[in-house]
Order: structure tokens, then sequence, then C-alpha cells
């Protein structure tokens, strides 16, 4: 729509349900339950941006009963923003959305708010702790009570950076090498088993320690830069 808002349209509809079943050569679309079609709406702004997502859901197995349809949903989301001239960064994402099924609705309330900080950049090493929270509210049409879910996450990430600059024709060529060990704990818990949605609902556990290995070319030319070669190697121990 333009450089700071975009819009994107999703179709996806059979009027024969079992089409993909019938003709299909993929072992994928066979076993196909469900296909989403829907529209999202974006504005973004220098550290704030905001969506609104419509969508429905085909339940390609002949029923309805159990496919929730996100009608619509609303959110906002903070980049790391500095608190003052401290090294201290705040983000924020959060959404509200109602979903609506065959026997039941429910409201969700989504937030998850994060800190986290910048230390011993001038020593050529980085040292970034983080710890944020992520909590789920369902408020279920004719319970009184809403479901909770929680998470509580912490991090901390150890880097450096080594880089070499080449002369070239149009300008010079970095290459940059980026070690990077982090560690992090994840811990989530429950009210009662809430429904299944996406991805939001997945309250993991997690233990951590890994290392990573970035190489990086960028390209600083007189036109600006760009980056033609990004890779990342990473190893984990859980």
């Amino acid at each position: 729509l333009s450089e700071d808002a975009s819009a994107r349209l999703r179709i996806n509809y059979l009027n024969d349900k079992t089409l993909y079943k019938d003709i299909s050569e993929n072992i994928g679309e066979r076993l196909q339950r469900s296909q989403d079609s829907d529209l999202y709406v974006n504005k973004r702004w220098d550290a704030l941006s905001m969506h609104l997502w419509g969508q429905y859901t085909q339940n390609l197995s002949g029923r309805n009963e159990g496919i929730f349809q996100r009608v619509p949903e609303a959110g906002i989301r903070v980049m790391d923003m500095q608190a003052g001239r401290l090294p201290v960064y705040w983000g924020l994402i959060s959404s509200a959305s109602r979903w609506e099924e065959t026997h039941t609705a429910l409201t969700r309330l989504h937030l998850a708010p994060r800190i986290s900080a910048r230390f011993f950049e001038t020593t050529g090493f980085t040292l970034v702790p983080e710890a944020g929270t992520e909590q789920v509210f369902y408020y279920i049409d004719g319970d009184k009570d809403p479901v909770r879910t929680s998470r509580y996450d912490l991090a901390a990430t150890l880097s450096t950076k080594i880089y070499k600059p080449f002369a070239t024709a149009s300008g010079h060529l970095e290459h940059f090498i980026e070690p990077a060990l982090r560690y992090e704990y994840a811990e989530g818990s429950f009210d009662k088993t809430p429904p299944v949605l996406d991805p939001v609902e997945r309250v993991t556990e997690k233990n951590l320690l890994s290392f990573s290995l970035i190489n990086r070319l960028v390209s600083m030319g007189g036109d600006g830069s760009y980056e033609p070669f990004y890779l990342r190697l990473t190893q984990g121990y859980s």
C-alpha cells in the first residue's frame, strides 16, 4: 500500500472437499485436514507496528466442529526501545482476538513484554541479558473465570565481532565473523488446558545452551550497503 503499510489477501476454498484425496499426487495435500483464507493488514512506524488479521479456516474432513475462526485479531508490537540514556531496552508483543466455533466462542488476550540490556560493548565483547514473560488469557463465553497460561523466559548472550575490509572497484567489502554463546531458560504453567488455536498456546519449557558462528559479507559502495552473503551455524545442548 505504501512504504510503511501493507496488506495481504489469501483465498483457499474447495467446493469439493475430497478433491485433494481424489486427484492429488502430493501426500501432504491428500492428508490435509483444513486450509486457511485470510486478510492481513499491517502499519509500521519507526519502533511500532500494528496489524489487523481476519482468518477463515475451511474444514476438509466434512465437519465444522472443532474449527475455530479468527474473526478478527488486532495487535500492537513495540520494537526494542531504549529507556532514556540507560543501556536498557524494552519491547512488547500484544494482541486481542475473537475466536468462534460451532458450539462455543472466546476472546483471547495475549501479552508478551520483554526487557534487555547491553554491556561491555566498548571492550570488543557484548553481553546481552534478557527477561520476558508471555501471558495469555482466554475469556470463554459462558464461563465466569478466564483460563490463563503463563511462561517466563531468561536468556543471556555473550558475543564478539571480528571483521576485515577488502577493497573493490566500487567501494569495499567487509567480512564479519561473529561467534556467540547463548543460554536460554523458560518455564511455563496453565490453570486448565487451553484450546489450541495457534502457536501462542504452546507453553514450552527450555533449558538450552547454544553456540553460534555467523559469517557475513557486507558490500559498502557509493549507492549504499547490501549483504550478499549470510551464513549462521548453531549447535545447541539441551
